[in-house]
């Protein structure tokens, strides 16, 4: 994202959350994701991710027991990256 300066779900090349785990050797099973760009803290993603329901649902998820957590500069703006599974 941060390469190409651009924020979403769906990767460069059409795949999905699902579909980047599973080919980074992450068993198959549950797997949602949460991204942001441009907040400066970490704090304030995860303030802003807490106001928006399907990011709180996939922080909140009772499933979920695994957690990935990423963050990196591009453009001079911060990309962050949460991929839960479970």
């Amino acid at each position: 994202m941060a390469t190409r300066r651009r924020m979403g779900h769906d990767g460069s090349d059409g795949t999905q959350v699902g579909d980047r785990t599973s080919d980074a050797g992450y068993p198959a099973g549950r797997v949602s994701e949460n991204v942001a760009v441009g907040q400066t803290g970490a704090a304030e993603v995860v303030r802003g991710w807490l106001h928006s329901r399907g990011h709180r649902r996939n922080l909140l998820d009772p499933a979920v027991d695994r957690i990935g957590v990423a963050v990196t500069v591009g453009a001079g703006r911060p990309y962050w990256t949460q991929v839960f599974g479970g």
